[in-house]
C-alpha cells in the first residue's frame, strides 16, 4: 500500500500583502483556510513551515535522502500558486541552494560508498498532452506502458552528473530552456518534473553503474481557474482520479482526465511512498488556488492503488503502447553516458543559438562584462527572470515569420499566437534606442500600449503579446520588475471594478488568465476553420457588480453567449481534446420562450424618457416574471429646443435612441438557465438581443444597452402612437 507524508508551507505576506485580508491559521499540525464569512477548511499534515525556508529545506532534503538509501525510490511533489515559493523550494534563489541540490550533496558528499557516485538526470515539462525534454530542446517524450514496470516515457534524453556541480549546472541549463520556451508558448499550467537515477561507478565505467534508487522531483503549476467548481477537479486531482481506474483499463483512465499525459508520469508516485509539499499563500487573493492545494494534499492522502501492472486487464493494454519492457532496465556505461551529456550541451547551445538568445548570469554583470546593451528576459517566475539576454548591437528583429529577413540580422522568433509575422523592431540610433511597432501589433512599454515609434532607455521594459517581456539594461543595475505593472497596458480598454487592492489585484490575474485562454481558443477554432470566436468582456451581473467573462460570438447565431472562467476552461480542455459531441466551441441555443413583455412607447413622441417594468406573460396566459428595461430618446445633431417636444416639429431629422435592457426577475426557475432577451425596433433589419446569462438564476442582471437610430418619418411616429416593443424572454432547462 503506498504511503504518503504531507508538509505545508506558508510564505510570509509580501508589503502589498501586508494589508489584505489574512486566510490561513495554524494550530499545530492543522491549517485552517478560511474560505467564507460562515466556512472554515482545515488539514492534518505531518509539519507546517512559515516563513523562512531554510529548516523547512534542511528537514526534508534529508528526509528524502534517508528515504532513498531506505527503500530505493523518493518521490517529491511540490505544488501550490503562483508565487507561494514552490520554485525556489526546489531550485533555491539567490545562492541558497534548494532541495534538490540539498539532495545532490548529501547523495554525493556521503561516506562508505561502494564507488564513484553518479546521477543520471532527465528533466522535462508535461504541458497540454505534451511531454518536452528541457536538457535536449526539441525533443519529445512518447508514453509507454509496460506489463510487468507500468507507464513510462521513452525518448527523453539522459544525462550524467558526477558531482554537485555538474548536477547544478543541469538543472540550470533546464531552466533556461524552459525561459526560451516561454518566447514561443504559454507554460502556465506546464508541470515541471526531474527523475534522478542516483548509482554508483565502481569500475571506472568498465561495468554498468550499480543502481542505488531513483528520485523524482514534481513541480506543479497551479492556476487560479485550477478549481472543484462546477464539476471541474484540479489537474492534479484528475491524474490521481484516473490513476485509482489504472489497473481496470488504462486506456478508459486517459479518456477521463484532461492531463491523462500528466497521469502516466505520476503513475509510480502514486504507487509507492511520496512526500507532497503543499506551498500556501496567507493572503486573500490566491483563496482559490490555496483551496485546490489543500484538495489535493486531502486527496492523495486517502488514495490507495495497486501496483500490480501484471493484472491481464492491463496486459492486453501494453500492445497499444508499443512495448513490453522499460526503458530503464537497460544498462549503459558511465562512460558512453557522458559522452552522450557533452553531445546534448552542444545541441543544447546551438539551439539557443537558433532562439537567437543566450544564457545570463546576473543581468548587470552581462552588461557589464560585454560592455553593449543588451535586452534582458523577464518571466512571470521568478526563477526563470534573466536567466537569457539579447545582445542590442545594431537591429533586432521581433516576430511569428522572419524569413524574409536578411540572415546577417539578429532575428527573434516568437511563436506564441498572438504575435504578427513582423511584430516590431529594436534598433540602435547613435545613442538613442528606438522601438517600431508593426501595424496591429500588441506592444506596451513600462505598461502603457503603444504605436508606431518610441524612443527607450535603460530600466524600460517592453512587453511583446502577452507574455514575452523585455528590460533594457545598459548598466550594471539589477532592477527588480513588477510584472502586473508591465502587463496592465493588456488590459486598458475594459473597465475593472474599482474595489479594494486584494479585489482589484485578483481581476487583474483572472482577466490575464482569460485573455491566454482565448488566444488558444481562437487559434484553434480558425485552425477547425471554425465559425466561432471569443472575447474577454467585463458582464454586469449585478446592479453595481461586475466580472470578467468570455463573450462567445458565433456566425450561425444571432445570440451571443456569456462563459465565466470555469466554463471556458472546461470547453478548451474538451476542445484541446477534440471532443465532437456536444460540440466544445459553442452552445447551439435550444432555447424555450419563457414569455413575451410589452413596452409602450408613446412617450417617445415627446422625447420623454421611459423606465418601465414591464409584465412577463407565457404562452398559456400566466405571469411569468418582469423585466426592467428603459428607453432614451435624442435628436441627433440639433441645438438645445425650445417649445413644445413633439417629433413632429422633426420630420426628415433623425432620433438616437438608448434602449437598455436591465433585468429580469422572479422567472420560473425550470427555465432560469443561459437566459436572454430577443426584440426588434420598428423597420431594423436585425434584432437586438442580449448575450445569455452566464449561469442559472431566476433573476439575471443584463445591464445591456443598444443604439438606435431612426429618421423620423409618418410610418415612424404611427409605429411610436399605436405599437409597442415586443420584448421575448428565452430561457433553458436548468434541471
Amino acid at each position: 500500500m503506498a504511503r504518503r507524508e504531507a508538509y505545508a508551507y506558508i510564505r510570509p505576506p509580501s508589503e502589498e500583502e501586508k494589508d489584505f485580508p489574512q486566510v490561513l491559521n495554524v494550530e499545530g499540525t492543522t491549517i485552517c483556510l478560511k474560505e467564507s464569512s460562515s466556512r472554515t477548511r482545515s488539514l492534518d499534515v505531518n509539519k507546517i513551515y512559515e516563513n523562512e525556508q531554510t529548516q523547512l529545506l534542511d528537514d526534508l532534503s534529508g528526509r528524502l535522502f534517508a528515504q532513498l538509501k531506505n527503500e530505493g525510490d523518493v518521490h517529491m511533489h511540490v505544488l501550490g500558486a503562483h508565487g507561494t515559493g514552490k520554485s525556489r523550494c526546489l531550485f533555491g534563489k539567490d545562492g541558497d541552494e534548494g532541495l534538490m541540490e540539498r539532495f545532490a550533496a548529501k547523495f554525493y558528499g556521503q561516506r562508505n560508498m561502494r564507488g564513484h557516485a553518479i546521477i543520471d538526470v532527465s528533466i522535462f515539462d508535461v504541458a497540454d498532452e505534451g511531454i518536452y525534454d528541457l536538457l535536449c530542446p526539441g525533443r519529445v517524450g512518447i508514453l509507454r506502458f509496460s506489463p510487468t514496470g507500468g507507464p513510462w516515457v521513452e525518448g527523453l534524453s539522459r544525462h550524467l552528473a558526477g558531482n554537485k556541480e555538474e548536477f547544478s549546472t543541469l538543472l540550470r541549463d533546464a531552466l533556461a530552456v524552459k525561459a526560451a520556451s516561454l518566447l514561443n508558448k504559454d507554460d502556465m499550467l506546464a508541470h515541471l518534473c526531474v527523475r534522478c537515477m542516483c548509482s554508483y561507478d565502481a569500475e571506472g565505467g568498465k561495468d554498468p553503474p550499480a543502481h542505488e534508487g531513483t528520485a523524482t522531483f514534481v513541480e506543479y503549476a497551479s492556476s487560479i481557474l485550477d478549481t472543484g467548481d462546477a464539476g471541474e477537479v484540479p489537474s492534479v486531482l484528475r491524474a490521481s482520479l484516473a490513476l485509482s481506474h489504472m489497473s481496470t483499463n488504462i486506456r478508459v483512465a486517459a479518456a477521463q482526465v484532461c492531463s491523462s499525459a500528466l497521469t502516466y508520469v505520476l503513475a509510480d508516485s502514486f504507487c509507492s511512498k511520496s512526500i507532497w509539499l503543499g506551498c500556501l499563500s496567507p493572503a486573500c487573493t490566491d483563496l482559490d488556488v490555496n483551496i485546490t492545494t489543500l484538495q489535493t494534499l486531502e486527496h492523495v492522502g486517502h488514495l490507495t492503488l495497486n501496483n500490480d501492472w501484471g493484472n491481464p486487464s492491463t496486459t492486453c493494454e501494453a500492445a497499444f503502447y508499443g512495448s513490453t519492457s522499460h526503458a530503464e532496465e537497460k544498462p549503459i556505461l558511465a562512460r558512453q553516458r557522458h559522452l552522450d551529456t557533452v553531445a546534448y550541451r552542444e545541441e543544447r547551445d546551438d539551439w539557443l543559438r537558433d532562439v537567437g538568445v543566450a544564457r545570463a548570469k546576473r543581468q548587470g554583470v552581462q552588461a557589464r562584462r560585454l560592455q553593449k546593451t543588451i535586452l534582458v528576459h523577464v518571466s512571470p517566475d521568478p526563477l526563470l527572470s534573466g536567466r537569457l539576454f539579447v545582445p542590442l548591437k545594431d537591429v533586432v528583429y521581433f516576430g511569428s515569420e522572419l524569413d524574409m529577413v536578411p540572415e546577417d540580422c539578429r532575428r527573434i522568433t516568437l511563436l506564441r499566437k498572438e504575435i504578427q509575422p513582423l511584430h516590431c523592431i529594436i534598433q540602435k540610433r547613435g545613442d538613442m534606442l528606438l522601438v517600431d511597432v508593426n501595424a496591429n501589433a500588441i506592444v506596451c512599454l513600462n505598461g502603457e500600449k503603444i504605436t508606431g515609434s518610441h524612443c527607450i532607455k535603460d530600466g524600460d521594459v517592453v512587453l511583446m503579446g502577452f507574455g514575452c517581456l523585455f528590460r533594457v539594461c545598459t548598466s550594471g543595475n539589477d532592477t527588480d520588475v513588477d510584472w502586473r505593472g508591465a502587463a496592465k497596458g493588456l488590459y486598458d480598454d475594459l473597465t475593472l471594478s474599482e474595489g479594494t487592492p486584494w479585489e482589484v489585484m485578483k481581476e487583474e490575474k483572472l482577466v490575464h488568465e482569460l485573455q491566454q485562454m482565448i488566444l488558444e481558443g481562437n487559434h484553434i477554432s480558425r485552425k477547425k476553420e471554425r465559425d466561432v470566436h471569443y472575447a474577454v468582456r467585463v458582464a454586469n451581473t449585478g446592479p453595481d457588480e461586475t466580472q470578467p467573462c468570455v463573450l462567445v460570438a458565433s456566425a450561425s447565431s444571432e445570440v451571443t453567449d456569456t462563459w465565466n472562467a470555469t466554463k471556458m476552461l472546461r470547453r478548451l480542455c474538451k476542445i484541446k481534446r477534440n471532443v465532437a459531441d456536444p460540440d466544445p466551441y459553442f452552445d447551439a441555443p435550444d432555447h424555450r420562450l419563457i414569455g413575451v413583455g410589452f413596452c409602450a412607447l408613446q412617450s417617445l413622441i415627446y422625447l420623454m424618457d421611459i423606465a418601465e417594468t414591464c409584465n412577463i406573460i407565457s404562452f398559456k396566459g400566466k405571469a411569468a416574471g418582469t423585466l426592467q428595461i428603459s428607453v432614451k430618446p435624442t435628436l441627433a445633431n440639433s441645438e438645445q429646443l425650445v417649445g413644445e417636444k413633439h417629433l413632429a416639429h422633426h420630420l426628415g431629422k433623425k432620433v438616437e435612441l438608448s434602449i437598455t435592457i436591465t433585468q429580469a426577475m422572479k422567472l420560473p426557475r425550470k427555465l432560469c438557465a443561459s437566459v436572454y432577451v430577443r426584440t426588434a425596433f420598428f423597420l431594423q433589419q436585425d434584432g437586438l438581443a442580449t448575450p445569455r446569462y452566464p449561469t442559472a438564476t431566476t433573476s439575471p442582471y443584463f445591464g445591456t444597452s443598444f443604439k438606435v437610430s431612426q429618421i423620423i418619418t409618418e410610418d415612424f411616429l404611427s409605429y411610436l402612437e399605436t405599437g409597442a416593443l415586443e420584448l421575448q424572454v428565452w430561457g433553458r432547462c436548468c434541471f
